[in-house]
């Protein structure tokens, strides 16, 4: 037996548009802040601007996560990892937060 899916509503297509774009803002938000920093980094551990800038353009780390996450997504489903994602982000961001800061 098949199931009848139905065409989404209004409503949850606005919500689908709305979790996009607060994903997408999350992205350039972290990116932009990252960008800013880069000075302030390139002066606590005390390198040039250029070694600095190596940390915001190399993250191996993404792209390492590629694959397993869209298997782990494909098996527990999208949105549940899409939903973890954010929460994890949003924890760091906190924590990033309560970091001490520098008074320099």
């Amino acid at each position: 037996m098949t199931a009848i899916m139905r065409p989404p509503t209004l409503e949850q297509r606005h919500v689908v548009f709305l979790v996009c774009v607060v994903g997408i803002f999350i992205t350039v938000f972290d990116t932009s802040s990252s960008i800013v920093a880069l000075p302030t980094i390139a002066h606590e551990f005390g390198t040039d601007s250029w070694t600095a800038q190596w940390s915001s353009r190399q993250r191996p780390h993404d792209r390492a996560l590629l694959v397993p996450m869209g298997r782990l997504s494909d098996v527990a489903g999208r949105k549940r990892i899409y939903v973890l994602g954010a929460l994890i982000f949003a924890i760091g961001a906190l924590a990033a937060s309560w970091a001490p800061r520098s008074t320099a």
